[in-house]
Protein backbone atom coordinates (compact mmCIF):
# COMPACT_ATOMS: atom_id res chain seq x y z
CA UNK A 1 0.00 0.00 0.00
CA UNK A 2 1.51 3.26 -0.99
CA UNK A 3 -0.67 5.56 1.84
CA UNK A 4 1.20 7.69 3.60
CA UNK A 5 0.43 6.36 7.09
CA UNK A 6 -1.86 3.01 6.41
CA UNK A 7 -2.87 1.72 9.55
CA UNK A 8 -4.16 5.61 10.69
CA UNK A 9 -5.74 6.38 7.74
CA UNK A 10 -7.19 2.77 7.03
CA UNK A 11 -8.84 3.26 10.78
CA UNK A 12 -10.51 6.77 9.60
CA UNK A 13 -12.01 5.31 6.02
CA UNK A 14 -13.57 2.69 8.13
CA UNK A 15 -14.59 5.06 10.77
CA UNK A 16 -16.03 6.97 7.97
CA UNK A 17 -17.21 4.58 6.24
CA UNK A 18 -19.43 3.23 9.15
CA UNK A 19 -21.03 6.25 10.04
CA UNK A 20 -21.73 6.75 6.39
CA UNK A 21 -24.03 3.59 6.73
CA UNK A 22 -25.53 4.52 9.75
CA UNK A 23 -26.41 7.87 8.93
CA UNK A 24 -28.06 5.85 5.75
CA UNK A 25 -30.07 4.09 8.00
CA UNK A 26 -31.08 7.26 9.84
CA UNK A 27 -29.12 6.36 12.80
CA UNK A 28 -26.61 8.76 14.52
CA UNK A 29 -24.13 6.45 15.63
CA UNK A 30 -22.61 3.30 13.87
CA UNK A 31 -23.33 -0.05 15.09
CA UNK A 32 -20.90 -3.41 14.56
CA UNK A 33 -22.71 -4.28 12.35
CA UNK A 34 -21.80 -0.83 10.10
CA UNK A 35 -18.45 -1.55 11.27
CA UNK A 36 -18.20 -5.10 9.88
CA UNK A 37 -19.87 -3.97 6.59
CA UNK A 38 -17.27 -1.34 6.21
CA UNK A 39 -14.36 -3.97 6.83
CA UNK A 40 -16.15 -6.52 3.99
CA UNK A 41 -16.26 -3.43 1.63
CA UNK A 42 -12.78 -2.49 1.53
CA UNK A 43 -11.81 -6.24 1.99
CA UNK A 44 -13.57 -7.11 -1.54
CA UNK A 45 -12.28 -4.19 -2.81
CA UNK A 46 -9.15 -4.94 -2.01
CA UNK A 47 -8.94 -8.00 -3.39
CA UNK A 48 -10.71 -7.13 -7.14
CA UNK A 49 -8.73 -4.31 -7.08
CA UNK A 50 -6.28 -3.15 -5.04
CA UNK A 51 -5.49 0.05 -6.73
CA UNK A 52 -9.06 0.81 -6.24
CA UNK A 53 -8.95 0.27 -2.59
CA UNK A 54 -5.92 2.88 -1.86
CA UNK A 55 -8.25 5.31 -3.36
CA UNK A 56 -11.20 4.10 -2.02
CA UNK A 57 -9.10 4.14 1.94
CA UNK A 58 -8.15 7.40 0.71
CA UNK A 59 -11.29 9.23 -0.37
CA UNK A 60 -12.96 7.93 3.01
CA UNK A 61 -10.23 9.32 5.32
CA UNK A 62 -10.21 12.44 4.05
CA UNK A 63 -14.38 12.03 3.86
CA UNK A 64 -13.89 11.53 7.69
CA UNK A 65 -11.75 14.15 8.36
CA UNK A 66 -13.94 16.58 6.21
CA UNK A 67 -16.78 15.45 8.16
CA UNK A 68 -15.24 15.96 11.73
CA UNK A 69 -14.07 19.83 10.35
CA UNK A 70 -17.70 20.18 9.62
CA UNK A 71 -19.21 18.80 12.80
CA UNK A 72 -22.18 15.79 12.83
CA UNK A 73 -25.44 18.52 12.37
CA UNK A 74 -23.85 20.47 8.99
CA UNK A 75 -22.50 17.09 7.74
CA UNK A 76 -26.25 15.61 8.09
CA UNK A 77 -27.30 18.62 6.16
CA UNK A 78 -24.36 18.62 3.63
CA UNK A 79 -25.09 14.90 2.76
CA UNK A 80 -28.22 15.46 2.29
CA UNK A 81 -28.45 18.06 0.15
CA UNK A 82 -25.49 16.54 -1.87
CA UNK A 83 -27.49 13.53 -2.11
CA UNK A 84 -30.73 15.81 -3.57
CA UNK A 85 -28.73 17.36 -5.87
CA UNK A 86 -27.21 14.59 -7.67
CA UNK A 87 -29.74 12.29 -7.74
CA UNK A 88 -29.73 10.42 -10.78
CA UNK A 89 -26.37 10.76 -11.60
CA UNK A 90 -25.61 7.14 -12.47
CA UNK A 91 -28.30 7.11 -14.86
CA UNK A 92 -26.92 10.52 -16.50
CA UNK A 93 -23.77 8.88 -16.70
CA UNK A 94 -25.00 5.88 -18.55
CA UNK A 95 -26.81 7.85 -20.75
CA UNK A 96 -23.19 9.56 -21.59
CA UNK A 97 -21.16 7.16 -21.96
CA UNK A 98 -23.65 5.39 -24.62
CA UNK A 99 -24.36 8.43 -26.49
CA UNK A 100 -20.65 9.10 -27.21
CA UNK A 101 -20.11 5.19 -27.92
CA UNK A 102 -22.87 5.06 -30.08
CA UNK A 103 -21.80 8.55 -32.10
CA UNK A 104 -18.70 6.84 -32.60
CA UNK A 105 -18.38 2.69 -31.84
CA UNK A 106 -14.53 3.17 -32.58
CA UNK A 107 -13.98 5.82 -30.01
CA UNK A 108 -10.16 5.33 -28.29
CA UNK A 109 -10.72 4.67 -24.78
CA UNK A 110 -8.35 7.86 -23.44
CA UNK A 111 -10.84 10.00 -25.86
CA UNK A 112 -13.83 8.40 -24.17
CA UNK A 113 -11.96 9.11 -20.78
CA UNK A 114 -11.28 12.50 -21.54
CA UNK A 115 -15.21 13.16 -22.69
CA UNK A 116 -16.47 11.46 -19.70
CA UNK A 117 -14.21 13.63 -17.26
CA UNK A 118 -15.31 16.49 -19.06
CA UNK A 119 -18.94 15.91 -18.61
CA UNK A 120 -18.62 14.39 -14.67
CA UNK A 121 -16.74 17.62 -13.59
CA UNK A 122 -19.11 19.84 -15.18
CA UNK A 123 -21.79 18.22 -13.79
CA UNK A 124 -20.39 18.17 -10.70
CA UNK A 125 -19.40 21.86 -10.21
CA UNK A 126 -23.07 23.02 -11.69
CA UNK A 127 -24.63 20.62 -9.23
CA UNK A 128 -22.19 22.12 -6.33
CA UNK A 129 -23.84 25.80 -7.23
CA UNK A 130 -27.18 24.60 -7.18
CA UNK A 131 -26.32 22.68 -3.70
CA UNK A 132 -24.92 26.56 -2.54
CA UNK A 133 -28.19 28.11 -3.19
CA UNK A 134 -30.47 25.43 -1.33
CA UNK A 135 -32.22 27.01 1.51
CA UNK A 136 -30.99 24.26 4.05
CA UNK A 137 -27.28 25.17 3.15
CA UNK A 138 -27.72 29.10 3.26
CA UNK A 139 -28.79 28.49 6.33
CA UNK A 140 -26.82 26.01 8.04
CA UNK A 141 -23.51 27.50 6.70
CA UNK A 142 -24.60 31.10 7.24
CA UNK A 143 -20.78 32.51 8.25
CA UNK A 144 -18.92 29.33 7.02
CA UNK A 145 -19.24 30.04 3.46
CA UNK A 146 -15.51 29.47 3.44
CA UNK A 147 -16.03 25.89 5.20
CA UNK A 148 -18.97 25.27 2.60
CA UNK A 149 -16.27 25.95 -0.52
CA UNK A 150 -13.00 23.52 1.18
CA UNK A 151 -15.73 20.96 1.62
CA UNK A 152 -16.97 21.48 -1.83
CA UNK A 153 -13.62 21.34 -3.48
CA UNK A 154 -12.27 18.72 -1.62
CA UNK A 155 -15.81 16.34 -2.51
CA UNK A 156 -15.55 17.13 -5.62
CA UNK A 157 -11.43 16.69 -6.65
CA UNK A 158 -12.01 13.12 -4.59
CA UNK A 159 -14.72 12.23 -6.38
CA UNK A 160 -13.61 13.25 -9.51
CA UNK A 161 -10.45 11.06 -8.76
CA UNK A 162 -12.34 7.93 -7.86
CA UNK A 163 -14.32 8.77 -11.23
CA UNK A 164 -11.91 8.87 -12.93
CA UNK A 165 -10.15 5.46 -11.96
CA UNK A 166 -13.36 3.47 -12.39
CA UNK A 167 -15.38 5.13 -15.14
CA UNK A 168 -15.58 1.99 -17.29
CA UNK A 169 -17.51 0.05 -14.27
CA UNK A 170 -20.77 2.39 -15.90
Amino acid sequence: MNIEKPITTTKKAVQGMAEQIALNEKLNSPQEKHYKKAFSLLRLTKELNPRGFEKIVSIGAIGKEMKDEMGATLYKTFDEVWKDCTRGFGRNIIEVKSRLVNENPKIPLDELSNELSVFYNSYLNAKAEVLKKDPRILSSFKGKEELLNKVLKTSITSISTAFLDNWRNF
